[in-house]
C-alpha cells in the first residue's frame, strides 16, 4: 500500500456520491440479467462495499429501547465485503463491519495499520 488511509476514505466518499436513482436502477438490471437462479455474487472482486448509510436503523424500537448495534441477521459468508453503517450516535461517523477470507486478514491488518501511521 503506497497511499495513505485518507486516500481510501476520499475514494469511498466519491463513490458514494455517485450512487443515485439511475445507478441503482442500472445495478438492478445488471443483477436481473445475470441471475441464473443460484443467486448472485461479484466473483471478480477482492473486496466490495455495501452501504447502509442514511438508513435510520438506530431509530428502531421494539419495546425495550433503541438498539446497541444493527447488522446482518444471518451469518456472514467469509468473502471480502465491507458494510458501511451510520454510527449509533448519529454524529456523522461511520461504522464498518467487514468480512473476508482468513488468508487475506493478516495482509489487510498490516495495510490498515500502516495507513494509520
Amino acid at each position: 500500500m503506497s497511499k495513505p488511509l485518507e486516500f481510501a476514505g476520499e475514494k469511498v466518499g466519491r463513490a458514494l456520491a455517485k450512487v443515485n436513482d439511475e445507478y441503482i436502477r442500472s445495478l438492478i438490471d445488471y443483477f436481473e440479467l445475470g441471475n441464473d437462479g443460484k443467486g448472485w455474487s461479484l466473483r471478480e472482486s477482492d473486496l466490495y462495499a455495501v452501504s447502509w448509510l442514511g438508513m435510520p436503523i438506530y431509530d428502531a424500537d421494539f419495546g425495550w429501547g433503541k438498539p446497541e448495534f444493527m447488522g446482518r441477521a444471518n451469518t456472514l459468508c467469509g468473502r471480502g465485503v465491507a458494510y458501511l453503517l451510520s454510527s449509533k450516535e448519529n454524529d456523522g461517523g461511520i461504522s464498518v463491519v467487514m468480512e473476508m477470507e482468513v488468508e487475506n486478514m493478516e495482509g489487510f491488518k498490516k495495510a490498515f495499520y500502516e495507513g494509520l501511521k
